[in-house]
């Protein structure tokens, strides 16, 4: 009876050990392809430029699997509530990554994302989102989301739009700063005028994203966005 309880216990470990591998592999498969068409599409929208025609652009995107917004990004804070898009105004948006669920699932279980990091799987997301504006591009928008395992986020927002400038100078084409609240939300932001010559622009945004399939992942901005993190440390200086 003992040895027959036992062998019982011994396959239902196993068996859920042989579940848990199997889920870990499908997970690090999906976050490798994810990362990918991020990449690929982050770096096709890095060689767009705002204030040209945007039929193309938006072909592209929507290839990518981006579908068309009703409510757009709110001014110049993408943090602000969507406001419903204007008449003249086109915006699509697609998001990359785990699914909000899985990655909330996460983020409320600790020791499941301590496990599964030693399969390089980590809750991450990526939004992407491209505006047209009377037939022409207006705005490029990338967000990046990365969970830590001590359940920290580890935030990378570039934000590239016009707005007004006071002085048409070199050191106003671009702004970057960085904000950590309550130790837990390290946040790179940046906003890049389209005035910035795209090759400069190009350099500069830099996308990265091998730590989101590493053992350790992104445990700050400067791993997604090391180029823009190097212009900010310059800038705090």
């Amino acid at each position: 009876m003992l040895m027959s309880a036992l062998k019982l216990i011994t396959r239902t470990v196993g068996a859920f050990l042989l579940l848990l591998v199997c889920t870990a592999a499908v997970c690090a498969i999906y976050s490798r392809n994810q990362r990918s068409r991020a990449l690929r599409v982050m770096t096709s929208l890095n060689e767009v430029a705002v204030g040209t025609a945007s039929e193309a652009s938006i072909a592209a995107i929507v290839k990518s699997g981006a579908i068309r917004s009703v409510r757009c990004l709110n001014g110049e804070n993408p943090q602000a509530a969507k406001e419903p898009c204007r008449e003249t105004e086109e915006q699509y948006g697609l998001y990359l990554g785990f699914p909000y669920w899985l990655n909330r699932v996460f983020f409320e279980h600790p020791l499941l994302q301590y496990t599964f990091r030693y399969f390089e799987v980590h809750p991450w997301f990526v939004e992407i989102s491209l505006t047209s504006r009377n037939g022409k591009i207006n705005r490029i928008f990338c967000l990046t989301v990365v969970g830590r395992a001590d359940r920290a986020t580890v935030v990378s927002r570039i934000d590239i739009l016009p707005k007004d400038l006071s002085e048409q100078s070199r050191d106003h084409l671009y702004t970057v700063f960085y904000v950590q609240e309550r130790n837990l939300i390290p946040e790179l932001h940046a906003w890049i005028s389209p005035a910035l010559p795209l090759q400069e622009r190009t350099q500069l945004t830099d996308y990265r994203l091998d730590c989101l399939t590493t053992v350790k992942g992104c445990l700050e901005p400067a791993e997604i966005s090391p180029r823009l993190w190097y212009e900010y440390k310059r800038q705090s200086q």
